[in-house]
């Protein structure tokens, strides 16, 4: 069972402005009133309440709407630590790749971007729910990164990451 909303709140401190989240109770020695809620988790800040793990951006949507959200919560900047009120929103797993950041292993140095080596072009592939949509070969990386810079844009809207 998650931890409801009541404990949510009666546990965590959050600043929407700072995007700091703090113990508001001492549940151990080594956590005292105050103190900064969670550690770091690849970027995230991760907490643990009742043997039980939770991204903290979790708890201050929870603190801020009442509800647990039922869908991924984005960071619009891409910094996974920035949990200010105004940096999430509602997503769901397909706008939360669009919002990406390119791939390390992209060598065209544009997202959605690579070498077609059977026609000697570049290819832009975009990915909706987990499907890749072939967008078309083009003579030169930056117009198949304009294709697909104007495919993200009508499909992602403000989800999207070019």
């Amino acid at each position: 069972m998650p931890i409801s909303v009541k404990r949510v709140r009666q546990l965590f401190g959050y600043d929407p402005e700072t995007g700091k989240c703090w113990w508001k109770v001492s549940i151990s020695n080594k956590i005292p009133v105050g103190l900064e809620a969670g550690t770091d988790d690849k970027g995230y800040r991760r907490v643990m309440v009742d043997g039980k793990s939770y991204y903290v951006h979790v708890l201050a949507w929870v603190i801020v709407t009442g509800d647990f959200p039922k869908v991924p919560i984005d960071h619009r900047d891409l910094d996974k630590s920035n949990n200010r009120w105004n940096n999430l929103r509602k997503s769901n797993n397909s706008l939360n790749t669009a919002n990406r950041s390119k791939s390390v292993a992209n060598t065209s140095r544009y997202k959605g971007v690579g070498w077609h080596f059977p026609q000697g072009k570049w290819r832009a592939d975009i990915t909706v729910n987990k499907r890749k949509k072939f967008l078309g070969c083009f003579d030169t990386k930056v117009l198949a990164a304009a294709a697909y810079a104007k495919a993200a844009q009508a499909i992602f809207g403000e989800f999207a990451r070019t």
